[in-house]
């Protein structure tokens, strides 16, 4: 079932991210690639062998709005999951109000003074600035 399996995939990945158990990495990535197959090309998500794409059937859905969360907190834990050769924000602590995307750089306001985001990047950066000054930790 997409929905269920992309949620236990995400649930993996997170719990890898937090207690750096190497195992778990693959299981997610597996996981989340069972779940993709759920997926038809018209964005539906269905369950069982008589798909849409076959036999104009369906046995029931099961990706309803949780679906696609779930690959997002998935690649916020494992950003190597999220799409190479763009610059992505996967996760932050703070509403984002502001984002701006330009060539080795990004920059973008949120909502509260203190907070940690998780981004995925084209580049390495040279430098990290928090409202003007050095960042303390950057990973």
């Amino acid at each position: 079932m997409g929905s269920h399996t992309a949620r236990f995939a995400s649930v993996i990945a997170q719990y890898a991210e937090v207690a750096g158990d190497s195992a778990y990495p693959e299981l997610a990535r597996r996981c989340f690639n069972w779940a993709s197959y759920m997926a038809n090309d018209d964005g539906t998500v269905t369950v069982g062998v008589d798909r849409p794409d076959y036999y104009n059937q369906c046995w029931f859905t099961d990706g309803y709005f949780d679906y696609v969360p779930h690959f997002i907190d998935g690649m916020a834990a494992m950003p190597e999951l999220a799409p190479a050769g763009i610059d992505h924000m996967l996760r932050s602590t703070s509403v984002v109000q502001e984002i701006l995307y330009r060539p080795y750089e990004v920059s973008y306001r949120t909502f509260d003074a203190g907070g940690t985001q998780t981004l995925r990047l084209t580049f390495a950066p040279h430098r990290v600035l928090a409202d003007g000054s050095p960042s303390l930790h950057v990973t």
